[in-house]
């Protein structure tokens, strides 16, 4: 059995503009940073054992952030497979300008972004974490912050999330994963 707290880095202020990431980054908005805290008492009863975190700034300040509430966390391993996609030439862009774009990316999962990353490459990397956590870290309770993409791409791919089905993520949702023996997931939002 693997247990995963999985959330998403702190809103940031283009998120609130409405500019596409990926690779990039930005400062936590003022509602980030108290969505961080609020994300941390969510997480506090948890006799968490490991920490892994996107290496991209705005999932670090998150860590620090909740770190801050609770200091007793283990030190986090930051890992460039949990970064958001790479959405190349068009990172920097506003969201509803490319939104047409990313829709034909989302059929076409292997069609990569100019001088970027598939749907399929981020699939491949989320699943090799995921499949990497189940053999080390089996037993274990472990917290994941990272992305919006990364996150979908867990629910759909082992929580039984639809294509169909609209994946929505709060300010300071905490999803609660437990990955049980005979490969079942049950999850729940915190």
């Amino acid at each position: 059995m693997l247990e995963v707290l999985l959330l998403r880095h702190g809103q940031t202020e283009a998120n609130l503009e409405g500019v596409v990431q990926g690779h990039g980054d930005s400062p936590l908005s003022c509602d980030g940073i108290a969505a961080c805290y609020s994300m941390a008492e969510k997480i506090r009863g948890f006799n968490i054992s490991k920490v892994y975190c996107s290496d991209i700034g705005r999932a670090r300040r998150t860590m620090e952030l909740i770190a801050e509430k609770l200091p007793y966390l283990p030190r986090a391993r930051y890992l460039a497979e949990l970064r958001e996609i790479d959405f190349g030439r068009y990172t920097g862009r506003l969201k509803d300008e490319i939104m047409p774009l990313i829709l034909r990316h989302k059929a076409d999962t292997g069609k990569s972004y100019p001088d970027g990353e598939s749907g399929d490459d981020l699939t491949r990397r989320t699943e090799r974490f995921i499949n990497m956590r189940l053999k080390r870290d089996n037993g274990a309770t472990i917290l994941v912050i990272t992305h919006y993409g990364v996150i979908e791409t867990i629910l759909r791919r082992f929580a039984g999330c639809s294509a169909s089905q609209p994946v929505t993520i709060g300010i300071d949702d905490v999803f609660h994963l437990v990955f049980e023996s005979a490969g079942k997931v049950d999850f729940r939002l915190l």
